[in-house]
């Protein structure tokens, strides 16, 4: 696949044709379901270093459209762009995220909370089901967070927007569960206000707890 994405990038019209068709088909299989083939072909393809080299003259017109069309947003691209991204391939969608029942786009508040987790989570796959299940025990209760800030259990600094995952501590590490405060300490740390918790994750936590466990 990586050579295939060189060549793709060089303008070979045979390997351009044949990525739009494997990321058409990854993009209408449901994340739950996608290989691991399919996964890596859509990450690698949304990665910048493979973006075609500046100062290469383009000799196929068509094969500029056919890569405008591939190209995903990044982890920190904003809301707008994963909106426009599942509008365009809807079958992706996460779950807990409704659409516009009249234009069939994404909520804004739910991308939103639903990015926050894909940006919190734990990068280690062994600890993510655990981390989900302590944000849904925080965030399906509501005022539960805004409840934590007022009892200074978690503190909110000023600087909004620094996301990163959530890093298990030795506790963890030797078997601990994580817990629900472990969650709101690092949305807070993270700098994710009440407002947008209120306004954004408690509601998207709803819809995804009833999805996950079909209810």
């Amino acid at each position: 696949l990586g050579t295939l994405i060189e060549k793709a990038h060089g303008g070979d019209e045979r390997s351009i044709s044949l990525i739009k068709f494997l990321c058409r088909e990854a993009h209408g299989t449901p994340p739950e379901r996608k290989t691991y083939g399919q996964r890596y072909i859509l990450a690698r393809w949304r990665n910048p270093s493979f973006c075609p080299r500046r100062g290469r003259p383009n000799t196929n017109p068509s094969s500029t459209s056919n890569l405008h069309q591939l190209i995903n947003p990044q982890s920190n691209d904003p809301p707008e762009a994963w909106i426009a991204y599942y509008t365009r391939y809807p079958r992706s969608l996460p779950k807990g995220v409704r659409v516009n029942s009249k234009t069939g786009a994404p909520l804004f508040g739910d991308i939103v909370a639903s990015r926050l987790l894909a940006r919190l989570r734990p990068t280690a796959s062994q600890y993510r089901a655990e981390f989900n299940v302590a944000m849904i025990n925080l965030f399906i209760h509501q005022g539960q967070f805004r409840q934590m800030a007022h009892d200074g259990q978690i503190q909110i600094p000023p600087i909004a927007d620094i996301y990163q995952p959530f890093e298990p501590d030795d506790k963890i590490e030797q078997g601990d569960l994580i817990s629900v405060l472990d969650v709101a300490r690092h949305y807070a740390k993270c700098g994710v206000s009440i407002e947008d918790v209120e306004n954004y994750v408690e509601p998207w936590t709803e819809e995804y707890t009833k999805q996950k466990y079909e209810l």
